[in-house]
């Protein structure tokens, strides 16, 4: 179920499919090298907007990121942890994901906007390879166009869509959810040669996102234990996984859309905040090039 499909049990809001829909993003538009360029109009077609009016929202979009970006350089941790990224000038980071990573205001996104400020020249690119509605197991099935990007590093967000019940039928389960994520790790470090980063998936308000879609008969339910639980297969694998969860339970409900769901742009600035302090307090981790 992707964040579309969840839309459509909300009140509208102008910006939402912008956000959230990327056709180009389709394993089969992708194996095509189909670009967002290529099928603007049709994507301002099927909203009822002119390609016009696509490009000005998406620039106000845009303008949300460089805003949260530069708030978030205000803090002098943040700042200082910039400092002691990991990332070399001119790499190239692949942000893999589901519809947390794919929204056009997400940390990834930001993320490339923090780079552009932080970096003096040859800002690493990142490059936003999530796609609303993923699990784990659609994840392996795109990895040939993730390594395609040849990046150096991988940063991971998924599980969310994993632990996704439909009534009282659940996509998969724990043990599957960690074969999958295992496998990832395998096939991106093992057989890719990148550098990965995970983050465990962050928590929902799960009565809104219930109640939403009970209505229309989609009927989603999300679990905090079932979340936490991936985190904690996450966390025993590598201790250097960035906890979501944990430290955003707390203020979730400041932090996420109407929907329960996706985090606001508040809420994907904490995200990260939370990747930039880690990245920048690991003992391995020397002061960026200048």
């Amino acid at each position: 179920m992707s964040a579309a499909d969840i839309a459509r049990a909300l009140p509208a809001h102008l910006d939402w499919p912008l956000r959230f829909v990327h056709p180009e993003k389709s394993t089969e538009l992708a194996r095509l090298s189909v670009g967002a360029s290529d099928i603007e109009g049709a994507v301002a077609a099927a909203l009822g907007l002119s390609a016009e009016d696509v490009r000005a929202q998406r620039a106000l979009i845009d303008d949300q990121v460089r805003s949260s970006a530069r708030l978030l350089l205000e803090d002098a941790r943040v700042a200082a942890a910039c400092r002691r990224l990991p990332f070399l000038p001119g790499q190239t980071i692949v942000a893999l994901g589901d519809s947390i990573t794919d929204d056009s205001l997400s940390w990834a996104y930001q993320l490339e906007a923090v780079l552009q400020q932080v970096y003096a020249v040859d800002a690493p690119s990142v490059v936003n390879a999530g796609r609303s509605g993923d699990t784990t197991a659609d994840a392996i099935d795109r990895l040939d166009l993730v390594l395609a990007h040849e990046p150096d590093w991988v940063i991971q967000l998924l599980g969310t869509n994993d632990v996704r019940h439909h009534g009282d039928r659940r996509i998969f389960s724990t043990g599957q959810t960690g074969t999958n994520l295992d496998t990832i790790a395998h096939l991106l470090v093992d057989v890719g040669g990148v550098r990965l980063i995970r983050m465990t998936p962050p928590p929902v308000a799960a009565d809104v996102v219930h109640a939403a879609t009970a209505a229309p008969g989609i009927g989603l339910r999300w679990s905090q234990a079932d979340l936490a639980r991936i985190g904690r297969h996450l966390l025993r694998s590598d201790p250097a996984v960035v906890d979501l969860h944990t430290p955003l339970l707390p203020r979730a409900a400041d932090l996420l859309d109407p929907d329960g769901l996706h985090p606001n742009v508040d809420g994907h600035r904490e995200i990260l905040r939370l990747l930039l302090l880690s990245l920048g307090a690991a003992d391995s981790v020397g002061e960026m090039p200048a």
